[in-house]
């Protein structure tokens, strides 16, 4: 017998597959989803508050830095440059009482201009309000400051450079007057010469003289009218120049911090949660090798599922296993019974195929203790009896009988003692549903397994046919002990109890293998406890088959 097991992680993952996944460990998703949230949202809470305040600044026209003749468009890259300078950030440190040194500062300093415009940003953060506004509006102020101080200093020293210009000109002009009436003295006493000859060269000599000079002074009083109109320009530019830069926005301490606010945060932490939870739903379902389906099942033991049974727990009858004997109304307790009917239904149309004989004897047992084998065998006895067919119910459990406190009978003389020959006749016992009838386990024997192969059992059993149209035998489980393969030759064939929360395929699988060894007959699976909650982290229940 194969079976092929599916390769579940190389599958294409569907959006149902993710919704199975959340519905099956929704409390894992949520628990999941609460931790990393009330997670962010402390971390998020514990966050030290940042706040950020900006200048503005506006910049007029300027001889220094300007990239064209207009004094306008400044050279964004070296205004830039300035803001962010530590002369600055000196400055802005010596002035505002909190602010950081001058490198801390300028960390979190951050300069832009406004596209297409003249208009500069000064952007600051920090962790007081009160500080942080003030350093942006300081740093704004020490700026203008200085770009008012550039273009003040370039004026002053255009007037100061043009006054020397006409300082200089009116003293050639004051030093060639003082030549021209020298040389004018001269040729006035030149004049007075008696001799003729000496008379008329030396005042031709002097003319020729005075008139270089006079041509030097004409030169001077020029430069030094130019000057003088120079120095009436500088003036001019001096007095109507524009503001080179004004702060057109100072910042108000902010009311709150930058970044996403804690309810931001929190909302985040849901969502990741969410997804991470369901994330770890997914991978613990596709980890999960347990048979939570009827495909799953199929696929391990190489038989069909004649029967669904869903979790019915909890609903408060006094035998809370018999479920087909409770009066408890509501959905789970109906859904319940009927899927009990459906597998009488179903082992019902087993019985033409069973055997030669139109009686039939199902074995019905599990890979490990706690799958409800034993739940199984007697509420479908019940069912069966109920639906008017003889049934007996056979408890082979000789090691841990169940079936007799489930129905409130002893478990003495029973099947062991007459296989043994301790008592002369099987004793079968009358249960409170009429047409099902009990044979009890007997005294706990010290070879269960021996007993249940021998010739004696097979007599038994034979006898129980003739008793009943339907003998359900309720069996160790076939991977805890031997005794169910024992028994096996004398019945037609197993029902396989699947706890969907809790039996693993590879069990089934050696479930399988061990009666395909044996010879037995596999009649079918049950899927019990089926439902699409499983729980994540469940331990087996303790089950002693020591003798």
């Amino acid at each position: 017998m194969m079976y092929e097991q599916v390769d579940n992680a190389s599958q294409t993952a569907r959006l149902e597959d993710y919704l199975e996944a959340i519905k099956s460990h929704r409390l894992l998703v949520a628990i999941t989803t609460i931790v990393v949230a009330l997670a962010i949202w402390w971390v998020a809470d514990s966050r030290v508050p940042n706040f950020e305040s900006e200048a503005a600044v506006s910049l007029g026209p300027s001889p220094i830095g300007a990239v064209n003749s207009n004094l306008r468009a400044p050279s964004e890259e070296r205004e830039s440059e300035i803001v962010a300078s530590r002369d600055v950030a000196t400055e802005v440190s010596r002035r505002v009482a909190d602010a950081p040194e001058p490198a801390t500062l300028l960390e979190d300093l951050e300069v832009e201009f406004v596209p297409n415009s003249e208009v500069l940003i000064v952007t600051y953060s920090g962790t007081d309000a009160d500080t942080v506004s003030m350093v942006a509006n300081t740093v704004a102020e020490v700026y203008v400051e200085r770009r008012e101080a550039e273009a003040l200093d370039f004026y002053e020293a255009d007037v100061a450079t043009v006054q020397a210009q006409l300082d200089s000109a009116r003293a050639a002009v004051d030093a060639a007057q003082e030549r021209t009436d020298e040389l004018g003295a001269q040729r006035r006493i030149a004049l007075t010469e008696q001799d003729p000859e000496i008379r008329t060269a030396r005042v031709a000599d002097l003319d020729a003289e005075l008139s270089v000079v006079r041509s030097e002074r004409q030169l001077a009083i020029n430069a030094a009218n130019t000057a003088s109109n120079n120095l009436n320009s500088a003036v001019r530019r001096l007095e109507t120049r524009q503001s080179s830069a004004d702060v057109i926005r100072l910042s108000e301490p902010s009311t709150s911090a930058t970044g996403l606010p804690t309810s931001m945060f929190a909302l985040a932490g849901v969502l990741l949660g969410f997804l991470a939870g369901t994330a770890l739903a997914f991978l613990i379902e596709r980890l999960d090798t347990t048979a939570s389906d009827t495909r799953a099942l199929q696929l391990a033991l190489g038989a069909s599922v004649v029967g669904e049974i869903p979790a019915f727990g909890g609903l408060g009858q006094r035998r809370q296993d018999l479920i087909m004997l409770s009066e408890r109304g509501g959905v789970v307790a109906h859904s319940t019974k009927e899927a009990f009917r459906r597998l009488r239904s179903a082992v019902q149309f087993l019985a033409p195929t069973a055997g030669e004989n139109d009686s039939l004897v199902i074995a019905i047992s599990s890979a490990h203790p706690g799958e409800g084998k034993s739940t199984v065998s007697s509420n479908l006895a019940i069912a069966i009896a109920q639906g008017g067919t003889r049934v007996v119910l056979v408890s082979a459990d000789m090691r841990r009988p169940t079936l007799e406190r489930m129905f409130g009978v002893a478990t003495q003389p029973g099947l062991s003692d007459a296989l043994a020959h301790n008592v002369e006749t099987l004793e079968v016992v009358n249960t409170p549903v009429e047409n099902l009838f009990i044979v009890p386990s007997g005294t706990t024997p010290s070879n269960p397994s021996e007993l249940l192969g021998s010739p004696s059992f097979a007599a038994t059993v034979e006898q129980l046919r003739e008793a009943a149209p339907i003998v359900i035998v309720d069996t160790p489980p076939v991977l805890a002990t031997s005794d169910a393969l024992s028994l096996s030759p004398h019945t037609d064939g197993f029902l396989i109890v699947v706890d969907s929360r809790a039996t693993d395929t590879d069990d089934l699988l050696q479930v399988a293998a061990e009666l395909d060894r044996s010879g037995s007959r596999l009649l079918g699976g049950v899927l019990n406890r089926d439902r699409r909650k499983r729980g994540t982290f469940r331990k087996r229940s303790r089950y002693s088959y020591a003798q």
